[in-house]
């Protein structure tokens, strides 16, 4: 009996220790599993049963660890979609901490800055050192969080123009956020926008003024004479004509830059339409003893609308013959460049100031206002061209010719023999 006590015993604590060490392995198991959740990893679900406390906890642990996991991957699309449209913005955006380094920010305000990396942790002043940006950035610290934010425009080395806004953040360890807009463009358009009124209006004033003396000269009895009313009437009719041909030609530009104009493409022998268009102004530069060379290089064809080629030939070739004197040698040329054909007109007369020769394709830009308006034109001819040239996928530029005179050249794509056919 004594022995069978024994036994009893003996099993019972061996029980107890098989039982102890099951369970404090089960207890590290569980503590692994907590930590692996920490890190992200969820392990393959438990298959405990039982009511006991341990299998409860394991559970339990095992829930948390999946809404864990869950909770992590909801995080990651939040950021990632919140990546994806910082991102996609065209606006610059800097956030900054509370002691001015920089926490977050977007590949445009890289562009924008001239950044080639992000600099995450490093102060602004050290990133840009423009003194606007931190004016901005104080000034919406000032006005608070939940105010209207304050806005500067910045001025980059290089002429760049930007439009800051600040606003003032008080959460998440942000103090600030910048907004940065790119706004050169919009200054350069306001700037021809306000160069465009003012010369529309100073070349509209002189025949509206001519036009206004005139009329009131043969009103005040000037009429009643024969010779001097005709002097008048030939004043009204020349600016009359002025006036047309200015609001015409606006008109004409108005078309193309809207996209309104018919330009439909096909094949365009240029050979052919630089002959037509040195006999159309033949008597023009005849009767100033100019020398017109037609020369044109292989079989130059473009795919481009043939009345646009004729346009714009026809404003070079005047524009050439106007402004390059007496005598001038005049070259209309043609020839193939890869995939473009390249059209030139070039002269021998004064030429064009290499920091002018962009600007003589805006609207009414006179090289030389007073001799412009004397030889005549509208100051709309060079705009026309460019625009029909853009339009038909081409561009329009002009070079110095040597050693004098200027070449004004448009390029056209090449028609290929799919084309032709």
């Amino acid at each position: 009996m004594n022995l069978l006590l024994a036994l009893l015993c003996g099993l019972g604590a061996l029980l107890a220790v098989i039982a102890w060490r099951v369970r404090g392995v089960r207890l590290r198991e569980l503590a692994a599993r907590a930590d692996a959740a920490v890190a992200g990893n969820v392990r393959p679900r438990l298959q405990r049963s039982g009511g006991s406390d341990l299998a409860m906890a394991e559970r339990a642990v095992q829930r948390l660890a999946e809404r864990l996991a869950e909770t992590r991957a909801d995080l990651r699309d939040e950021r990632e979609r919140f990546r994806a449209v910082l991102e996609g913005m065209d606006e610059g955006v800097l956030a900054l901490s509370p002691d001015g380094r920089i926490v977050l920010t977007n590949r445009a305000a890289l562009t924008l800055l001239g950044c080639t990396q992000a600099p995450l942790g490093r102060r602004l002043f050290d990133v840009a050192r423009q003194p606007g940006l931190q004016e901005v950035t104080a000034d919406a610290a000032r006005r608070g969080p939940g105010a209207p934010a304050a806005e500067a425009e910045v001025t980059l080395p290089g002429g760049r123009e930007l439009l800051v806004h600040g606003h003032a953040i008080d959460r998440a360890g942000l103090s600030a956020l910048l907004v940065l807009r790119d706004v050169t463009a919009l200054r350069h358009l306001e700037v021809l926008r306000r160069d465009f009124i003012a010369n529309a209006s100073h070349e509209l004033r002189t025949p509206t003024a001519t036009l206004l003396v005139a009329a009131e000269a043969l009103c005040d009895g000037a009429i009643d004479d024969p010779a001097v009313a005709h002097d008048f009437a030939a004043t009204v009719l020349g600016h009359a004509r002025r006036l047309s041909d200015i609001v015409s030609d606006l008109l004409d530009l108005s078309r193309i830059e809207a996209g309104r104009a018919d330009l439909a493409l096909a094949p365009v022998p240029l050979a052919q339409r630089l002959a037509q268009t040195a006999a159309l102004l033949e008597p023009l530069t005849r009767g100033r003893r100019q020398i017109v060379i037609c020369r044109s290089e292989g079989r130059p064809v473009a795919l481009a609308n043939a009345q646009a080629v004729d346009q714009i030939l026809l404003n070079l070739l005047d524009n050439a013959s106007k402004y390059s004197g007496e005598g001038a040698h005049i070259t209309l040329s043609a020839e193939v460049s890869g995939d473009r054909v390249r059209l030139q007109v070039a002269d021998d007369g004064p030429g064009i100031a290499a920091h002018q020769r962009e600007r003589v394709f805006e609207r009414f830009y006179r090289v030389d206002p007073g001799r412009s308006r004397a030889a005549g034109g509208t100051g709309l001819g060079l705009a026309i061209v460019r625009h029909l040239s853009e339009a038909m996928g081409g561009r329009a530029g002009v070079d110095a010719n040597r050693p004098h005179g200027a070449v004004f050249w448009i390029e056209l794509p090449a028609a290929s023999r799919a084309d032709s056919q």
